[in-house]
């Protein structure tokens, strides 16, 4: 595309395919990530839901549990080392909505 000055425009097209319906579950990077003493996850869902969330060690054992139900919107589910007796190394943890949409990432405690 061109201006009135014939010089070229740059043209950004974005195409929304998604229905406004649909459910939408965004999950961020805890933060801050490594952590001391505590941090947050953050999440966004967009219709209300059963939210089951899980830490993990490097061998699969599970070592905290969050599952209730959230209304539409974003939360967050905050993690204390302290209280989790929590070592310095490497978790994972994951979020997963009664719909089966799940999201992964991997946590660092020093």
């Amino acid at each position: 595309a061109y201006d009135p000055d014939l010089e070229i425009r740059h043209l950004a097209l974005n195409f929304n395919m998604e229905d406004p319906d649909s459910d939408i579950f965004q999950v961020s990077q805890n933060y801050p990530n490594p952590f001391r003493e505590h941090c947050q996850v953050d999440f966004y869902i967009s219709q209300p839901s059963k939210v089951r969330f899980q830490l993990v060690d490097q061998q699969g054992r599970l070592l905290h549990e969050v599952s209730q139900h959230y209304e539409r919107g974003q939360h967050a589910i905050q993690l204390d080392r302290s209280a989790l007796n929590l070592s310095p190394g490497t978790y994972y943890y994951w979020l997963e909505t009664e719909n089966g949409s799940s999201k992964s990432f991997k946590i660092l405690a020093l």
